[in-house]
This record gives structure tokens, C-alpha cells and sequence, in this order.
């Protein structure tokens, strides 16, 4: 019997115990989920990468000029090219570029994969439209229309074809800028990893 005892005893005691750490431990995860909420807009990413640096302005318009990339990441290329951002709203983002022999594939024009990088203006027009949802790739595709040679200047113009809850497509045109010859389009598919930060307005 007083074996029973102590283990009810011992069962009060432990519910007793848990319903005074309720409140600080419900006080604790509250302040973590807000942490975590707003932290994982920006987890992974480098800190001076171009949408990081959307994200803590909370605006768009500190993208524009020259293409500033993560330094050291892949999209830095651009950067080194000298492409300008000279636009960029809800209602897409321009760009500007010439082709550096650094772009240039064997016979001197545009490499192909130069031009699905240039796709990166498609993530500025998502962070056109909402600079709290970076996304991350899940589709891409380019068409090759004409050649573009060393030197030319580009005119790129990327638009949101459709912003929704978890996707976003995108579309991007690559003209050369004195005849507004098409060069190249591409789709680019993006999917957001985080639900926006309803705190943010």
C-alpha cells in the first residue's frame, strides 16, 4: 500500500513539477519560434549576398547598380562582368551587361552558360515583386536564339509570370541593346523554402 502511495506521490509531484515549468518552457518556445520565424529567411544564406542584403532592407531598391554577388559564390562571375541592375519593381527587373571574354564560349559569343547564370535576373524579379521570398531553383530551361559577341551590350528583362504560395515562375529575355536582337529567353522555376514572415508588412 505504501508502495502505491509514493508512486501516486511520486506522479503529483511530476505533474505539479510540469505545470510550473509550463509557462517559462511555453515562454521560451515562443521566443525561439520568433526567432526561428524570422531567422529562416536568411539561414544559409551568405551574408552578403544579394538577397540577403533585400532581405534586411525589407526593399528591392537596394539591388540596384552594379550586380553585387555572394563573394566567392558562383553568381559572382556577373558581378565580375560588370552587369547593372537599372531597374527593378513589382513590374520586373532590367539589366544591363557586355559581354566580357570571360562569358564568351570557343568562337568569342556568349557561352550557354553564361546565359542560364544570367537566369539569376529571375530571382531578382521574384525579389522584385516580395524581398521577404527568396527562392530556390526546382526548373529551368533557355532557349538559344541568336549569338551575342564579345562586347556587345545586353539588355535583360526578367518579369514574374505567376507568384503563388510555395512557387514562382519567372521568364527572362537577353537582347543585344543596339538592334534589340533576342539573344536568348528562359523560364525559371523557383520554390520558396519558408512562409512569409506575417510580421513584415
Amino acid at each position: 500500500m505504501s508502495h502505491v502511495r509514493r508512486r501516486v506521490s511520486c506522479s503529483i509531484c511530476a505533474r505539479t513539477a510540469s505545470s510550473a515549468l509550463a509557462p517559462k518552457r511555453q515562454s521560451l518556445l515562443t521566443s525561439r519560434g520568433v526567432h526561428l520565424r524570422s531567422a529562416s529567411f536568411s539561414r544559409g544564406l551568405h551574408a552578403t549576398s544579394f538577397i540577403a542584403r533585400a532581405l534586411e532592407a525589407n526593399d528591392p531598391r537596394v539591388l540596384l547598380g552594379p550586380f553585387r554577388a555572394a563573394a566567392g559564390g558562383y553568381d559572382a562571375c556577373l558581378s565580375h562582368a560588370g552587369m547593372e541592375v537599372t531597374a527593378i519593381g513589382p513590374e520586373g527587373v532590367a539589366c544591363s551587361l557586355v559581354v566580357s571574354r570571360a562569358l564568351t564560349n570557343n568562337y568569342s559569343t556568349l557561352h550557354g552558360g553564361a546565359i542560364a547564370t544570367i537566369d539569376v535576373v529571375g530571382t531578382l524579379a521574384i525579389l522584385g515583386r516580395d524581398p521577404l521570398r527568396p527562392g530556390i531553383s526546382v526548373e529551368m530551361n533557355q532557349s538559344f536564339c541568336s549569338a551575342a559577341a564579345e562586347g556587345d551590350r545586353l539588355e535583360i528583362h526578367g518579369s514574374v509570370l505567376r507568384l503563388g504560395k510555395t512557387l514562382a515562375f519567372t521568364e527572362v529575355t537577353i537582347r543585344t541593346g543596339a538592334a534589340a536582337k533576342l539573344v536568348a529567353t528562359g523560364r525559371h522555376t523557383e520554390m520558396f523554402t519558408a512562409v512569409r514572415d506575417p510580421s513584415h508588412h
